[in-house]
This record gives structure tokens, C-alpha cells and sequence, in this order.
């Protein structure tokens, strides 16, 4: 098997690692904020994989490509076409830019489009492009297997370590930022952060916050595996101790997720199931619940959040600055009053189809210049992490339904998928509309390819069969 994956096309094993080390954010060079993408180990791998295909147009003259995209690409160009319709009509109508700002600011609108085509065209299109073999699929299942099993071992011991070694403020509670003392740090929040986010799981995933998402695309990709080869060898016990582990970043982002992906569950998956599944199902997502509400009433850091819950939409009322625990979650919270205010006004033009791709930061900024919040720079910009809010303010509730109608359609086409596999694409979408990532995109670009390449060696099976 180790000489079959030596064999892998070298432009396609940086392909591999592009998308693998997507969600390793441990190794980011420049955050978002910075120029409104984020650059790291998989940006640049990207970039080589691009120059590689655009060398190889140029010297051969065409790409090779699959025609199984012809049967799936519908969806994403009518999200995509919208994308570009509702930008327009911000810009023309609905005055949702203000290009008084910085150059890096007022290019923000034409920057997210760019970024949502080339989402869905790296991380799905490319997909099917690249992991076209038997050979091509195994080495990122053994890539990406390998990489997070080991960022996950190495939060493992800078957890432990931040437990026995490390000492921050007693009323700080159990996932309290280190302040101060003796401390062990194994890694940090990013190499080029050496912030020390305290006794809560990370490993090299960067944030706390990034790492409960890509914990699932963990999950989602070994019941993956286990489709691909026929055999089940994730147990129920690997999928808990990973979960527990996403409990361990204690983030608000994480919870929201968790609540988000239930609700999916709810919607798209219980009605394909029968009678006595649906019970199951609901069974086993109250006591999700229940498990989840009595950890936020019982670690002090998620029942700080519902203490200051309390102020801060009195806060954004009165027009005053959001403090407490939901200062970093101002961007999001704005953006609702927003919209909420709007629909008052009975503005439901804008609650259907969306002020525009990159509206969204616009309204944060100008909260922060009428709120003078120095703690936040105007010159940054300010997009909602929640993907659920940014998607629904931009996009309408037309624009969010053709999003999660993407992943759903391309799911319910693939009749031979386990349960396992529908599951984790809804918990992984769940986590993206929680917070921002690109796990839901490498998760779908994935099982399209494994499902065509299972396809093909089926009906190779059936020919040498018969």
C-alpha cells in the first residue's frame, strides 16, 4: 500500500495537504482581520496547487476534467447567481456599502464573492478533480487521519500540562485564560500568537473556538473512511472521547454549534427515518441537550456568558458600547438587532433576499464609530463569526435556505450513504453556520469523490464479474 501511495501524483498530494491542513490554524501567518483572509501552511499549499494547474493548462492546453460535476453543480450556481444579484442590489439600491472607509475595507463586497467561488470551486470542483483514484483517495485518508489524530494528541498533553503546571486567577474558573504565575504552555493560541488561552482544548487547531468544528470534520471523515473501505472500525468510544474534547474549548461557539447542527438534525434528517429511529434519535438528542444545559449552568465561564446575556441587547438598544463576555461577540449580535429593527420598520424586502455580500461588516463598523469602541478598531473588518447570522443578513432567508439546500441535495442523491456520514455533514454544516470554517465544503468535495470512485470501481467489479 506504501508503494501505491508513493505512486500519487506529486500536484495531487500537495492538493491533499492543502486541504488537510485547512483547518491546522496553529500555523497562521496573518489573521483575517489583517486583509480579510486568513494566510497559512494550506493558503500557500493552495496557491502552489493553482500556479500547478494553471502551468499545466498552459503546456498541455486543457484540463481533464470529470463530468459528474454537470450533475451536481446546479445548486451551487443559482446560490452563487444569487450572491452576485443581492451584491447589486445592495450596492443600488438598499445604499448597504460605504466605500468612505480604507481601501481594504471598501474592496470587502467584491473580496467575499471572489472568496465564496473559489470555496466552492477549490474545495468541491477540485476535489473531484484531484482524489480521482482508489490510490489518490487512501493517501488523504492517511494524511488527514494522521495530521489530526496528532494535533489531537498534542492538545491532549498541553491540556494536562495546563492543569497539573499552570496556575491562573482562583476565581477565574475551570477555563480560565492564564493570567499570570507558573505556567506550561505546549502550544499556544498560534505560533505567531503566543497568547495562552488557559485550561480549555486546542491542540494545533488553532483558537478554541476553530477547534470544536474541526474536531467533527474529524468524526465525519473516519465514518467516511469506514464507507470507504467497508468496514466500521470507528467505535462509539472514539467518537465520545473527541466529542468531550470539543466540550473542553469551552466556547460559546461550539454550544451554538452544537444547538445549530441539533436543529438541522431535526429538520432534514428525522423525517427520512422511520418510527422507532425517530424515537432513538430524539432520545439521544434530549440528552445532548440536558448534558449541555447543565454544563453551561455549571462552568463558570459559559454561566458568565448567560450573566452578561442579560445586558447586552439592552445595551445595543441604548446604543452603548457591549461589554462583559460578549464583546467578542458584538460583531454578531449587531447585525441581529439590526435586521430585527429593519423588520420592525416593516423592511421585508432586505429580510427575504439580503442586503449584499460583505454588508454585514459595514454595520459593525459603523456601531463601533457611534459607540467610539477603541477596543475595536473601525480599520478592521468586522464580519459575523456566526456563519448562520452573516449568511442570513447578506443573504436573506431565500440565500440561507440555497445554502443549506447545496449540502443537502448533494446528501440525499448518495442513497448508499450511512446514517453516520449524513449525520456528521449536517453537524459539520451546523458548526460552519456556528462559526465560520471551510469544513462543510472539504467534507462535501470529499464524499462526492469518494462516492463517484466507489461508483466506478463497482461497475469495474461487475465488467471483470461477468
Amino acid at each position: 500500500m506504501i508503494s501505491k501511495l508513493i505512486n500519487v501524483p506529486f500536484l495531487t498530494k500537495i492538493f491533499v495537504w492543502s486541504i488537510v491542513m485547512e483547518p491546522v490554524l496553529y500555523y497562521a501567518a496573518i489573521t483575517p482581520n489583517a486583509v480579510g483572509i486568513s494566510l497559512h501552511i494550506g493558503r500557500f499549499l493552495q496557491i502552489i496547487v493553482i500556479v500547478g494547474l494553471l502551468s499545466r493548462l498552459l503546456i498541455v492546453g486543457r484540463i481533464k476534467y470529470t463530468n459528474v460535476i454537470k450533475s451536481f453543480s446546479k445548486p451551487i450556481w443559482i446560490y452563487l447567481f444569487i450572491v452576485v444579484a443581492t451584491a447589486v442590489l445592495g450596492l443600488l439600491f438598499f445604499d448597504s456599502y460605504d466605500f468612505q472607509y480604507s481601501t481594504k475595507i471598501s474592496v470587502r463586497p467584491f473580496l467575499e464573492i471572489f472568496v465564496i467561488f473559489f470555496t466552492f470551486g477549490y474545495y468541491v470542483f477540485l476535489s473531484l478533480y484531484f482524489l480521482n483514484s482508489r490510490e489518490s483517495i487512501n493517501y488523504f485518508f492517511v494524511v488527514s487521519l494522521t495530521i489530526y489524530l496528532f494535533s489531537f494528541s498534542v492538545g491532549v498533553v498541553d491540556l494536562i500540562g495546563q492543569y497539573l503546571f499552570s496556575y491562573p486567577a482562583p476565581e477565574a474558573g475551570i477555563a480560565a485564560t492564564y493570567t499570570g504565575g507558573p505556567s506550561f504552555d505546549l502550544v499556544s493560541r498560534q505560533a505567531t500568537d503566543q497568547t495562552n488561552v488557559g485550561n480549555r482544548f486546542h491542540g494545533l487547531f488553532g483558537e478554541p473556538r476553530d477547534t470544536f468544528g474541526a474536531l467533527m470534520l474529524w468524526i465525519g471523515i473516519l465514518y467516511l473512511r469506514d464507507f470507504w473501505i467497508d468496514t466500521k472500525k470507528t467505535k462509539p468510544v472514539h467518537v465520545a472521547i473527541i466529542f468531550i474534547a470539543g466540550f473542553l474549548t469551552f466556547s460559546i461557539s461550539a454550544i451554538i454549534s452544537i444547538v445549530i447542527a441539533i436543529g438541522l438534525i431535526l429538520l432534514f434528517y428525522i423525517p427520512l427515518l422511520k418510527f422507532s429511529q425517530q424515537i432513538k434519535t430524539l432520545a439521544t438528542l434530549a440528552l445532548l441537550a440536558a448534558i449541555i444545559s447543565i454544563a453551561i449552568f455549571n462552568t463558570p465561564r459559559f454561566a458568565q456568558y448567560a450573566e452578561d446575556f442579560k445586558g447586552a441587547a439592552s445595551m445595543i438598544v441604548e446604543n452603548k458600547k457591549i461589554g462583559g463576555q460578549f464583546l467578542h461577540q458584538t460583531d454578531d449580535i449587531v447585525v441581529v438587532i439590526k435586521r430585527v429593527n429593519e423588520i420592525k420598520d416593516l423592511n421585508f424586502l432586505q429580510l427575504l433576499i439580503g442586503s449584499g455580500m460583505g454588508s454585514s461588516s459595514y454595520v459593525n463598523i459603523t456601531y463601533k464609530e457611534e459607540t467610539n469602541n477603541k477596543d475595536q478598531s473601525v480599520a478592521e473588518i468586522s464580519n459575523p463569526r456566526s456563519q448562520l447570522i452573516k449568511i442570513f443578513y447578506e443573504g436573506g432567508i431565500l440565500g440561507l435556505l440555497l445554502f443549506i439546500y447545496i449540502f443537502l441535495s448533494f446528501m440525499k442523491r448518495q442513497k448508499s450513504l450511512s446514517h453516520q456520514i449524513y449525520i456528521y455533514m449536517l453537524i459539520i454544516l451546523g458548526c460552519f453556520l456556528g462559526h465560520r470554517s471551510y469544513g462543510p465544503f472539504i467534507y462535501l468535495g470529499v464524499v462526492l469523490a469518494v462516492m463517484e470512485q466507489k461508483k466506478l470501481l463497482r461497475q469495474i467489479d461487475n465488467k471483470e464479474a461477468n
